[in-house]
């Protein structure tokens, strides 16, 4: 019977339905009716509606935010790449300046970073002195490292403060330099040496130090590590906030839960991209021109593949002459080999990506393969060699066709650990090794082994 779940999903927001009413209400003029639809809303349900939008009317709807900045600056962060880009086009310089003013240092440089190079100095120059400084330091770092995901709003805590001095610290502190309920300690050249949690201050007396409150660190991230590192580092050990140093190991900066979970996001994102072949991530709702740059590339490639199969198939024509019926398990067999690779790679992206398994257990994992595709080809050659042999009569084709299927099968099987892990050891990204590539190999491989035991069949024996 309809429980409260049940009336929770009837009153959540549609933001395909949304998105119409407040595209009709906009178009007639009716901005104030567009803005009551947008009001009751969460910054990220406004953003997803602005995203359904043209890009004509994405600034517009933005537009209906900026009585209230803190909003806005929510929802701005909430938008997508592309709809950022639109909605910054519109904004003049004091618009931006205050929006920024009030996000948190990472988020304000990831805003910046989208703006050309003139304008970005010039709106950096616009800011309080504080958020200038933040925001020029975590600009010099890649947009990906985690130097330039980390955020400078924190309390730093000597090791030689007392309880009672930090809790005044904290209590003295901006909101968002106390969010993570993690504190850590540095020395006197701020090195970082330690951390605390705020629970930690409250089980000890006032006049304790921190350096015997404090408990060391025990993964911490440099300012240059790539930010899927720093993923793993929380993930491995648990952490909701990862503390990174620069060079000489003093604390730069911190890196807070959310920002943990979206480059989890981001980079799953784009191994799905590239097991997906496109060139780079691609949102729903993204412009035909950014569509089809991200995809035609890979339809060339492919296109390629195929050109490269059909070649094969042309070596091998007297063959299929002599022996027409062969042609129609060649999708089979070619078939079979790709979706087998296509299981092993997404199995062996995902665990290189957790740090499941390492370039080092190449040999062991392809051996397993090899099995593992052995018994999946007998098993599926099996029973099209079954097939071939009730619709044909011919026990031969059917042993042509179980030994195809065998030998493409553990191919298959074999590549798809092996490209993944190659490409890690040269230092590439193993989600490359995309399912088009590998069907594109297997496709050839699988036609060359059953077109060549047919043609050896029909040297020596009469199918």
């Amino acid at each position: 019977m309809p429980g409260i779940f049940d009336r929770f999903l009837s009153r959540k927001p549609d933001p395909a339905v949304i998105s119409r009413k407040v595209k009709k209400f906009l178009e007639k003029g009716q901005s104030q009716k567009a803005k009551m639809a947008l009001a009751p809303l969460h910054p990220a349900d406004v953003a997803d509606i602005i995203e359904r939008l043209s890009a004509e009317l994405k600034p517009k709807a933005f537009d209906l935010l900026q009585d209230n900045v803190d909003r806005a600056a929510d929802v701005m962060l909430e938008l997508d790449s592309e709809s950022l880009k639109v909605v910054l086009a519109d904004l003049d310089r004091a618009e931006l300046t205050d929006l920024l003013k009030g996000m948190e240092s990472d988020d304000a440089t990831d805003v910046v970073a989208q703006l050309e190079d003139r304008e970005r100095s010039e709106v950096i120059k616009e800011l309080p002195e504080a958020d200038r400084s933040e925001v020029a330091e975590l600009l010099k770092y890649p947009e990906n490292s985690a130097g330039g995901r980390m955020r400078m709003e924190f309390v730093a805590l000597l090791q030689t403060d007392t309880v009672a001095q930090a809790i005044e610290k904290v209590r003295c502190a901006e909101p968002q330099e106390v969010e993570p309920p993690i504190l850590y300690a540095v020395g006197e050249d701020g090195r970082l040496v330690g951390y605390v949690s705020l629970r930690d201050l409250l089980r000890h007396r006032p006049e304790t130090l921190i350096r015997e409150v404090m408990r060391p660190v025990r993964a911490l991230a440099r300012v240059l590590d790539d930010q899927e590192e720093v993923a793993g580092l929380a993930r491995k050990y648990d952490y909701s906030t990862v503390p990174v140093v620069d060079e000489s190991g003093r604390l730069a900066g911190i890196i807070t839960s959310d920002d943990i979970l979206d480059v989890v996001i981001e980079e799953a994102s784009e191994d799905i991209a590239k097991l997906g072949q496109t060139m780079g991530l691609e949102e729903a709702f993204s412009s035909v021109r950014k569509s089809v740059k991200g995809r035609v590339p890979w339809l060339f490639v492919s296109l390629f593949g195929g050109l490269l199969a059909s070649f094969v198939v042309l070596l091998f024509q007297n063959t299929l002459r002599a022996l027409v019926v062969i042609a129609t398990f060649m999708p089979i067999v070619a078939g079979m080999g790709g979706a087998a690779g296509n299981q092993v790679t997404n199995i062996i992206v995902r665990a290189l990506a957790l740090g499941e398994v390492t370039v080092r257990d190449i040999g062991r994992l392809v051996w397993k393969q090899v099995r593992v595709g052995l018994i999946g080809g007998a098993a599926t050659g099996a029973l099209a060699a079954l097939v071939a042999l009730v619709l044909h009569g011919s026990p031969l084709l059917g042993a042509v066709i179980f030994l195809a299927l065998v030998l493409n099968v553990t191919v298959g099987s074999s590549l798809g650990a092996m490209t993944p892990m190659i490409l890690a050891r040269m230092g590439k990204d193993p989600a490359l090794a995309s399912s088009l590539l590998l069907t594109a190999t297997t496709d050839m491989v699988g036609l060359f082994i059953l077109l060549g035991l047919t043609t050896l069949a029909l040297r020596f024996f009469t199918i």
